[in-house]
Order: structure tokens, then sequence, then C-alpha cells
């Protein structure tokens, strides 16, 4: 592995310092470091931060490869400064037994970020549970309360409950897809009948849909202790729910995406309705607005990951409500979009840097991530605030090759990405559409 010197690189505390990265660490950061080194990137005052770590993605191995592929994905990755990643079990097959942790792996093979896997919940999974709770690979226990993308589906009382207290016993984290089926289905039927519309998918998940089970998981909380991980919550009411969880002192943490606090439901109008279509749906611009400010104060919203979900054009342009899956890419956009948000003055910087990396590493024990201090891992994103960048549907590395912020301008993008201790300019990466490191 090649030494790596990174030198006029600016803190996100405005210290401008020089980084030696040895072994895939930060081995040193000082104000001037005179070594030599196999690399050096000269930085000219541009900011660094952690590398992201996305708790929250849909890379589709095995099953869904014409959708996405992990190569497709890893290159996306470090085009939007993302170097860890959490990948979700409702593949085909899913992943719900112990013996496919390591056969998923080897379908992987090696990478250049890092990554860990969701593992998924049976109505009578519990024993498998137990024992990929052992697993180093595993951070969690995903449960969908309300159905989505797969056949993944936990919404009863009873295995609902065991799977709480089984994770609590192996001090396991819980994480859950907080939608009503019972209120899902009951929507469903009074549409029966009648043609719906693509923006109808947003009615029948509506906000009480999620508050819900986000009242029925945060009540199994209270009731086993586990840690309890809220994902993808898009209404504020839900939020201010967990936040009262929270401020009772209860073992609970609040994901948001970037798409439900930049885009509304009124994107589902129209002939490309399809490509907004996600679960849980996006909000009012009213609930987009005020999620976007818990988002951006601080202690209600603990993360913010992508739910990178792709599905082919074809799919997308579907016209169909029923038909057209539900989903959107995100990991090559979302750190750019947030960047745009700081240089606006809706977020902080270093609110940033808590939502996008060190939150997440403290709640899911990443050891070595979340920071850019010496001793930490080598997982690094060097970002030029001073350049605006219009995002286009031709420039995604997902094999999906669209985004829904197609045509929205923001300021700030990556310009390289470490990670694993591996130097890649992006630019390089962008037009290759390979993940090509630095070679010195």
């Amino acid at each position: 592995m090649k030494s790596i010197l990174v030198v006029n690189a600016m803190l996100p505390d405005g210290a401008y310092v020089d980084i030696l990265l040895e072994k895939g660490k930060i081995e040193r950061i000082d104000s001037s470091i005179l070594c030599p080194v196999d690399i050096v990137i000269e930085a000219k005052g541009m900011l660094v931060i952690p590398g992201v770590i996305d708790g929250h993605v849909h890379l589709r191995l095995p099953g869904g490869e014409t959708k996405e592929t992990w190569e497709h994905a890893s290159v996306a990755c470090l085009l939007g400064g993302v170097t860890t990643v959490f990948d979700m079990p409702n593949t085909s097959p899913p992943l719900v037994t112990y013996d496919g942790i390591d056969a998923k792996i080897a379908l992987i093979g090696e990478q250049p970020i890092s990554y860990r896997f969701w593992f998924g919940a049976t109505n009578d999974n519990m024993e498998g549970v137990a024992r990929a709770a052992t697993h180093p690979m595993v951070i969690g226990l995903k449960i969908y309360m309300g159905s989505s993308t797969g056949n993944l589906l936990v919404h009863e009382d009873e295995p609902l409950l065991a799977h709480f207290e089984n994770c609590a016993d192996q001090g396991l984290i819980c994480g859950v897809h907080a939608e009503s089926e019972v209120l899902i289905r009951s929507n469903q039927k009074k549409y029966k009948g009648r043609t719906l519309r693509m923006h109808d998918h947003c009615l029948i998940r509506d906000t009480e849909v999620e508050m819900t089970d986000v009242r029925r998981a945060l009540e199994f909380q209270r009731r086993t202790g586990v840690r309890l991980g809220l994902l993808h919550m898009s209404a504020p009411e839900s939020v201010m729910l967990a936040r009262g969880a929270k401020c009772r002192g209860r073992d609970v943490f609040v994901e948001v995406c970037g798409h439900h606090i930049l885009l509304s439901c009124d994107y589902l109008h129209g002939d490309h309705g399809g490509f907004f279509k996600m679960n849980p749906p996006l909000r009012t611009q009213e609930q987009m607005e005020q999620l976007r400010r818990l988002v951006c104060e601080g202690a209600a919203v603990d993360v913010l990951s992508t739910d990178h979900a792709p599905h082919t054009i074809a799919e997308k342009m579907s016209g169909d409500v029923t038909e057209t899956p539900s989903g959107v890419p995100g990991v090559q956009t979302q750190l750019s979009v947030l960047l745009d948000m700081v240089s606006k003055g809706e977020m902080s910087l270093a609110r940033l840097v808590d939502l996008t990396s060190r939150n997440a590493a403290q709640i899911y024990n990443m050891e070595g991530k979340g920071e850019v201090a010496e001793g930490y891992d080598a997982d690094l994103v060097i970002v030029d605030m001073d350049v605006a960048v219009t995002i286009r549907n031709r420039d995604m590395a997902s094999r999906c090759e669209w985004t829904p912020f197609d045509g929205m301008t923001v300021d700030g993008r990556p310009v390289y990405t470490i990670a694993k201790g591996i130097a890649y300019d992006l630019d390089v990466v962008q037009h290759t559409r390979r993940a090509i490191p630095i070679i010195g």
C-alpha cells in the first residue's frame, strides 16, 4: 500500500494542515509535514472530511444485477465520497440465513469501499439471527414492518416482539422499516376499482401509516431495551415521536434520507412521476421543509443515509403505479446536495460531518471511522466548495443511469476520495467509470 501525503488541506474546524497516510491509517496530522512518500495530493486549501458512511443501500446482489452491480455502485460511491456502506437484505434470495453471509461475501469479492450487511428478519428465523449476531460483517437486523421491495415482511405483534427481544439479548441493533401493513392494505381497498395515479402512492402510504408503526416500534423498544434504529423516517411527525422517546433516555436513533428533505410529493405528478416513487413516500412541501429543519438543527435526527435503491429506467417509466418499483439511487449525489446546503448556510459543516460519518461510526461501533484524526482509518474526502456542478443523468455511474436530482445545480463536489488508504482522482474515475487509483 502506497504512502500518501495530503498537503494544504483545510479541516472542518478551519485549520490548514498536511495529512500523512500510511498502511491504511492516518499516521500524522501537522501544520507542515516533510517526508518521502509515494503519492502527494495538493489540496490547495480544499476541505477534507471523513469518508461518508452510508448505512442504508440496496446494491442488488444477488438477483438484481440488471439494476445495479457492486462494480457500478462502488464507482458511484467513490464519486460521491462514500467509503463505507451497509447493504440491505432484501435481495433474491434474501440474506436471512447464517450461511448466506459468507456466500454473499464470496459473490461481492474485494471492493474499493468497505461494507457490512443488514441481516433480514422473517417470521421464524430467530435462531439464524442469533447466529448472525456473532458474524463481524453483520451490522444489525432489518425488519420490514410494512411491505416493500422483495418479500420480507414481519408485521404481526408476536414475531415482531420476539425479534426485538432476541436482538436485545444478542446486543444486536434492530433497524425497522416502520410502515403499518394493516393501514397500507386498508388504504389500498379504498382505491379498489379506480384508476390509480402515481401520486396516489403517497396517499396509500400516508403519514399515519408511518406514525402508527413508529409508535409500535417505540413501544416494543420500551419493553425490551433494544437499540432501535428508525430507518428512512420521512415525516417530521414521526421524528418528533422518536425525539420524545430519546428525551426520556431510550436507546433510539433516527435515520433520514436526502430525498426526503429535498423533494416533495409534487414530483409524483406528471409523466415522470414514477422516478420519484419510493417507500416510505415523499411528503408534502410543508412536511419536507419541516423535516429539513429538524435534520439541520440537531438532536432529533442522528444520521443521513441514501437508501440507494436503483431500478431501471424502463421499470420507472412503466406508467402503472402498481408495477412501478419503489426506490431511487443516491450514493453519487447525496454528499454534493448536502454540501450545497452548507454553502447556502442551511446546515453547518460540523452538522454535515455528524450526519454523514461521525454519528454512524459511533452508533454502529465502527472503530477507526468517522474522524479526521491520527490513528483513524484513511477514509477521507477532499471537497472543492468553490465549484458549482449541475447533476446530470448522463454522469451517473450507477447501472441504472439516472438520478432524481437530474438538472439540479449545487455548490461543492468531491475531488478526491481516499478509501481503505487508496487515493482516487475523481476526474479520472468519472471519465473512465472505473475505480482507478492514483499510482504516484
